[in-house]
C-alpha cells in the first residue's frame, strides 16, 4: 500500500506515466535503491521527516546476571529446560549453538561442551568447560 502511494507521487512529481518511465524505465531499473529512497523522500512529506531524523546511536552496556539471577530465571522454565538455562548462562555461547545442541555435545560427567566448527564463529572445533 505504502509503495503504491509512493509511486503514484512519483509518477505525479514526474508530470505523469510517460514522464516517470522516460526518466526510471518502464520498470523503474534505472532507479537504484538509494534514488528511490530520495525520490519517495522528496515527494512524501511524511517520509521526509523520517529520512531527516539522525540515527540513534548507543552503546550497550551489558550485565552478566549472577549465579542466583541465573538460578531464579532457570527456576520459571520446566524441568527438561532448567539445565540449559543454567549452561547457557554459565558458558555464553551463540545462539545458532542453543538452537541446534544435540546430547552428544554435551558431556555432564566431564563437565564440557564441544562446540562442533560447522557452528563455531571461528570455525574451528571449541570445548568449553
Amino acid at each position: 500500500m505504502l509503495a503504491h502511494c509512493i509511486a503514484r507521487a512519483v509518477v505525479h512529481e514526474q508530470g505523469g506515466i510517460e514522464a516517470a518511465v522516460e526518466k526510471y524505465g518502464p520498470k523503474a531499473e534505472r532507479l537504484s535503491k538509494w534514488s528511490a529512497l530520495k525520490v519517495a523522500a522528496k515527494v512524501t512529506p511524511k517520509a521526509s521527516r523520517v529520512l531527516n531524523i539522525p540515527p540513534v546511536r548507543h552503546r550497550a552496556q551489558g550485565r552478566a546476571l549472577t549465579v542466583s539471577e541465573l538460578q531464579e530465571l532457570a527456576s520459571w522454565f520446566p524441568e527438561h529446560s532448567k539445565r540449559l538455562v543454567l549452561l547457557a548462562g554459565m558458558v555464553g555461547a551463540r545462539q545458532r549453538v542453543w538452537f541446534e545442541l544435540t546430547d552428544d555435545l554435551v558431556d555432564a560427567d566431564a563437565a564440557t561442551m564441544t562446540v562442533p566448527a560447522s557452528l563455531a564463529k571461528n570455525r574451528r572445533i571449541t570445548l568449553s568447560t
